[in-house]
């Protein structure tokens, strides 16, 4: 059996909104934070 996770960007000029979830149907997103949208972060 296979752990999946999935990663959600939520992406705006100024910053990158991030959340998980479990893979299971129904599992729990759980936001994660937020970076600024400059490449020096994001690396």
């Amino acid at each position: 059996m296979q752990n999946n996770m999935f990663i959600g960007l939520d992406v705006h000029k100024a910053s990158i909104f991030v959340a998980v979830a479990g893979g299971e149907r129904g599992g729990e997103v759980r936001y994660w934070g937020s970076v600024p949208n400059r490449p020096d972060h994001i690396r």
